[in-house]
């Protein structure tokens, strides 16, 4: 489906799917991630995945320097909220928003 949108509209905001995700991990790593051009606008992942393909925050920090949303989901706990905040989340999807704002209120690093 996403290929379908993107070819409908080039100019959509889309999110990285598993495909598009694993050849942006694996040119970051391992190709001319200088020459690279994202795909997509948004890579969503959550903390089992980061884990899994232990992508760790000078990665999130590279990513987003080529212009990626790094969004997390679905965080729920204090303790995670602020792990992601200090390493400069650009979103944060959690069914505690009264949390997550209390910490956006406090928390120097949020923007």
């Amino acid at each position: 489906y996403m290929n379908r949108v993107r070819e409908l509209e080039p100019a959509a905001l889309t999110c990285f799917d598993f495909r598009t995700g694993a050849a942006l991990i694996k040119t970051l790593r391992e190709g001319d991630w200088e020459a690279y051009r994202p795909t997509d606008a948004m890579l969503a992942i959550n903390k089992k995945l980061m884990a899994l393909h232990s992508v760790t925050p000078g990665e999130i920090e590279r990513i987003q320097a080529k212009g990626v949303v790094v969004q997390f989901h679905t965080i729920n706990k204090r303790e995670q909220m602020v792990e992601l905040l200090d390493m400069g989340a650009d979103a944060i999807l959690t069914d505690r928003p009264d949390r997550l704002l209390r910490l956006l209120d406090r928390h120097p690093a949020s923007r």
